[in-house]
């Protein structure tokens, strides 16, 4: 009898094991399709990442860190596949994930900004339900990339109606956004932003102002940074009739950015300012 008991306890200590092992041995398989679902919506070839986001729930538990971040990816498939998203099914499925994983966890303010995307992105923009997700990212994870975004997001729907009053309204939140945050990571992306606005609304010294902002932190994507230059040279150029600094800026791109489409322009500039701009450093030298 005892030994019956001991190859008993034996066999159960056995399959525990090797419940374990197959437990670790899922999530590991989990884990590496979810590292290939992430690089197929990054190269948004969506319906592969979509398959591999599926694989990745088979081979774990939905409630599991891998699983919660596999049912994230394919609602986020759902929102941002081209052609094709839907933010309106995004919602429900942030909303189940959210639902599970409660206030505490670390996607958790991912998710609530998520779902402020999609409320702005539907066909007929619910532009409250959108700010009070947003809002609650600014409040509960102040300091953080997703506070920024919620912060350029929040402005982005105040300027849905697209006049001065609603792009003052955008101005003015992200203005007094920047003064709590100066250094926030997104910034630069908020002055462009602004500088868009007052160029819609042909106030032409100040959007230079944001310009001038942008590029002084730094433009964060690097196919755009010749075009925020080309943006100071031009509005200093024809719209403010600044020529020092339209010279400084069109040189700028010469030489920072040879190759773009713009240079040969802005050459053609910088020449033809050069003597004006020496004649007026000698004026002031006198």
């Amino acid at each position: 009898m005892l030994i019956h008991q001991r190859i008993r306890i034996l066999v159960l200590l056995l399959c525990g094991t090797a419940l374990r092992l197959w437990s670790v041995e899922s999530e590991d398989r989990a884990e590496n399709m979810l590292a290939e679902a992430w690089k197929e919506y990054e190269y948004q070839n969506f319906p592969a990442a979509d398959r591999l986001f599926d694989r990745a729930l088979e081979a774990t538990d939905a409630d599991a860190e891998s699983g919660i971040q596999a049912r994230l990816g394919k609602a986020m498939v759902v929102h941002f596949r081209v052609p094709g998203g839907n933010p309106g099914d995004a919602i429900a499925l942030y909303q189940e994930v959210l639902a599970d994983i409660g206030p505490d966890h670390k996607v958790t303010p991912n998710i609530h900004l998520l779902i402020g995307k999609a409320y702005r992105a539907l066909d007929e923009p619910e532009l409250d339900s959108a700010r009070a997700y947003l809002e609650i990212v600014l409040s509960e994870a102040g300091g953080t990339i997703e506070a920024d975004e919620a912060a350029l997001e929040t402005a982005y729907t105040h300027s849905y109606k697209q006049d001065r009053e609603n792009f003052m309204l955008a101005i003015d939140f992200l203005q007094d956004y920047l003064s709590k945050n100066p250094g926030c990571a997104m910034a630069s992306t908020m002055y462009l932003f602004c500088a868009k606005l007052f160029m819609h609304m042909k106030d032409y010294e100040k959007a230079r102002e944001n310009l001038i902002h942008a590029d002084s932190l730094g433009v964060a994507n690097l196919k755009y940074k010749p075009t925020v230059l080309f943006q100071i040279a031009y509005i200093s150029e024809v719209e403010l009739r600044d020529t020092a600094t339209a010279y400084r800026y069109y040189r700028k791109l010469t030489r920072k950015h040879p190759l773009d489409s713009r240079t040969y322009f802005s050459e053609l500039r910088v020449k033809a300012f050069e003597d004006i701009v020496k004649e007026n450093a000698e004026d002031v030298a006198e």
